[in-house]
């Protein structure tokens, strides 16, 4: 009150420095697009940003992860695969080994190869690979969550499409990337509740498991 009490009288607002990053800090950028310029910014800084994509080996040969090894954008859009991420490393979600997508092969010069629906384009050439290189993400990913100290999570789409397998939400629209999900899904659009009833979830395994000190929710507009 005393703050808003000064904004009113001299028409100036001030408030209190505080100090959110030092050089200890463990930041865990995650979600959109958005998540990556502020990984790059953070890392150009010399800070310890995480998940660490860029530590994971990479053999275009078998599959491909976003566009590693030059931008580590494994992207999350909406508020259920970023949920989904939480869920993993909480082991309330076990992604079935079938739950992936058999789709055209446009890396490997093969007839076909397979999808993580849950995480933006990551392909392999194999459903050994693809299971493999999932559960290697898994666990960069958990340890990434685990070892956090600042979480900042950014939210992209409120369109999701549904994976008419299970109801679950696939992380972007059919064929993005060269990706499934044409038979796959179906369109929704899901509602603001939908939405904060995913953030209170991921709050609450954040609050339970006494992860970070620190969470921020940066909101970008919605197509």
């Amino acid at each position: 009150m005393k703050t808003w009490k000064n904004f009113i009288e001299q028409k100036k607002l001030y408030l209190n420095k505080q100090k959110i990053v030092d050089i200890d800090s463990n930041i865990l950028s995650f979600g959109s697009c958005f998540a990556v310029e502020i990984r790059k910014r953070l890392r150009a800084k010399n800070l310890n940003v995480l998940p660490n994509y860029f530590s994971m080996k990479i053999d275009k040969a078998k599959f491909r992860i976003g566009n590693l090894p030059n931008r580590d954008n494994i992207n999350h859009y909406n508020t259920y695969t970023i949920l989904y991420e939480f869920m993993k490393f909480s082991n309330n979600f076990h992604q079935d080994v079938n739950d992936f997508w058999e789709v055209e092969d446009k890396w490997f010069g093969k007839k076909k190869a397979f999808q993580d629906p849950y995480r933006r384009a990551v392909y392999a050439n194999s459903k050994e690979l693809i299971l493999n290189i999932t559960n290697k993400l898994d666990d960069q990913i958990k340890k990434s969550i685990d070892i956090s100290n600042i979480i900042i999570i950014t939210l992209g789409l409120t369109e999701v499409w549904i994976k008419e397998n299970n109801n679950k939400i696939s992380c972007m629209n059919p064929g993005y990337a060269g990706g499934g999900g044409f038979n796959e899904t179906s369109f929704y659009s899901s509602t603001y509740d939908d939405n904060i009833n995913n953030l209170r979830k991921i709050m609450d395994i954040i609050n339970k498991k006494k992860l970070a000190q620190k969470l921020f929710l940066q909101f970008l507009q919605s197509r």
